[in-house]
């Protein structure tokens, strides 16, 4: 028997890219006097049994938020999170569609499933978790495949397109309900549009030359003649410079001199050469195509 116990560093380090993100880990481990060493160089190749539930839930770590009453709200739990997501969303169509008593208490019903829906899988995945964790290449197909999953529908919330609460807002909204809904979603998106586009008019300004009226007037071009991008991201500026170039030149030139154009036409073609990796992450279409906005949805 050894005289003493002693801290052993063990670790493992799985890296893998996904959506240009990687993951490194490592565990530490206390080894007891009688411990059996099941590796003579000291090395566990697990991943520690807490970091399921801390990477699936790290939206707690955001625990104040502001409630619908305009006060901060502290939340201290999972459940509590799932509860708050589902009353914000309430407040919003009741805001919009001005909900009856007894819609409200059908889609409350939904969104209360879907939560339980949702735990069930936390719960079946924490258990293949426990059989994965302490093999490195399963682990890190798991994480990519399974892990990810779970923690963006915590962070964005459980009800969402094909939820159950989305199916059953879908039946339970009047036509009219509906197509306010449809129509407040609409705004939304080309608001947030136009927003990422004055960011992006903003970071071109001193390489085109763009002084704050051309930046309103660029940005509101690019909005009129192309629909929203797939997703925003790290490359989002590539991804817009990449389909400006299908937008006819004429749009632009109103209150863009020649050598504004001149230097915007050289950063599209400079920037023609991410047109695979922009594809391989979602940011345009497979087939290169443009989304054109839709004539019944000005800005």
């Amino acid at each position: 028997m050894r005289r003493c116990s002693f801290l052993r560093l063990s670790g493992f380090v799985v890296v893998f890219i996904a959506c240009s993100c990687h993951l490194i880990f490592a565990q530490d481990k206390i080894m007891e006097d009688d411990e059996p060493i099941g590796d003579p160089h000291g090395v566990e190749t697990q991943v520690p049994r807490g970091y399921y539930d801390g990477f699936v839930f790290r939206e707690l770590g955001r625990s104040w938020r502001l409630g619908l009453d305009g006060k901060m709200v502290q939340i201290k739990s999972a459940s509590e999170l799932f509860e708050f997501q589902l009353a914000l969303k309430l407040d919003e169509l009741n805001k919009i569609c001005h909900l009856s008593p007894a819609q409200e208490a059908k889609l409350k019903l939904a969104g209360h499933f879907d939560i339980r829906q949702f735990n069930e899988s936390v719960d079946e995945k924490r258990r293949e978790f426990e059989t994965v964790r302490n093999d490195p290449q399963r682990f890190a197909q798991f994480f990519e495949r399974d892990m990810i999953q779970l923690q963006r529908a915590v962070s964005f919330g459980l009800h969402s397109h094909n939820s159950l609460f989305d199916k059953a807002t879908r039946r339970t909204l009047t036509p009219d309900q509906l197509a306010a809904l449809d129509k407040a979603a609409q705004d939304r998106v080309r608001k947030q549009y136009l927003e990422h586009m004055e960011v992006f008019a903003q970071e071109m300004a001193p390489v085109l030359g763009l002084k704050p009226d051309q930046r309103k007037f660029f940005a509101q071009v690019i909005v009129e003649q192309s629909g929203p991008p797939a997703k925003y991201g790290p490359l989002t500026t590539q991804a817009t410079l990449f389909r400006i170039a299908g937008i006819p030149c004429e749009k632009f030139k109103p209150v863009m001199s020649e050598s504004q154009m001149n230097k915007l036409q050289e950063q599209i073609k400079a920037h023609q050469v991410w047109e695979k990796v922009l594809k391989d992450q979602g940011y345009i279409p497979a087939d290169g195509s443009l989304t054109k906005p839709s004539p019944t949805s000005p800005l």
